[in-house]
């Protein structure tokens, strides 16, 4: 008896360490927001910088307005990329525990739009075709980018000589069963480069859409890290 109560001890014993050890890494490792310095001055203006920690899991090239962006063996979402562009690349980012979870703006410019998605499982019955039934919770970050520092993006040829604002679309994407997107940003609000708009919680990814006249500067498998790293660099004029 001595021998089973010693370890019923031991058991609690060691699920409450855990559990506290567990606290203390979430707490003050997995919700970090340590400062970062901003790359400044004329060379990196035009600078697109990544909004996340993390590594580059897919690179899309879309010229329609919907883009469908796995997460996981459960999980997808669908983006809508029209009014961002007509073409361009989708960035996915995926964060692992160890990086940081807050999210920050890749240009300057102003918030003109932000909506939320809930997260909810899809009827396999219905949809037997589809390989994934569970649509993550997600946020979509509008951003117009500074005139002055971004220039315009001529619309496709034969439609229109009009042109449209420089915009990128930061995407939160939360665990395809955990709610736990935090969004900061404000519909209206200027923003500067590097500014922290939201965090994600548990499990997630962020993806960052962006129009077509840029110079990509990463790859498929490369880390990168919020703040600092340049996941591309607006083409000039002429």
């Amino acid at each position: 008896m001595e021998l089973i109560s010693l370890f019923l001890i031991f058991i609690v014993l060691f699920i409450i360490v855990g559990l506290i050890i567990f606290y203390l890494f979430y707490k003050y490792w997995f919700l970090r927001n340590p400062k970062i310095n901003v790359p400044k001055g004329k060379e990196s203006l035009q600078n697109i910088i990544s909004p996340a920690d993390g590594k580059v899991v897919q690179i899309i090239e879309f010229d329609e307005q919907i883009a469908k962006i796995n997460k996981g063996r459960f999980g997808r979402i669908m983006a809508y990329t029209k009014d961002v562009a007509a073409s361009g690349f989708v960035i996915c980012i995926s964060m692992n525990p160890f990086n940081i979870h807050y999210q920050r703006s890749p240009i300057n410019g102003i918030v003109k739009k932000i909506k939320y998605k809930k997260g909810k499982f899809r009827n396999v019955l219905k949809e037997p075709s589809s390989l994934r039934f569970i649509e993550n919770e997600n946020n979509e970050i509008l951003i117009e980018g500074t005139k002055r520092i971004y220039g315009m993006v001529s619309e496709a040829k034969g439609k229109s000589n009009k042109s449209k604002p420089f915009n990128v679309k930061v995407i939160q994407i939360a665990g395809a069963l955990a709610r736990r997107i935090c969004c900061f940003a404000k519909e209206t609000q200027n923003l500067g480069k590097g500014d922290i708009i939201g965090l994600i919680k548990l499990g997630s990814m962020v993806v960052l859409i962006i129009p077509n006249n840029v110079e990509l500067m990463v790859k498929h498998g490369q880390r990168v890290h919020v703040g600092l790293s340049t996941i591309a660099k607006v083409k000039k004029k002429g």
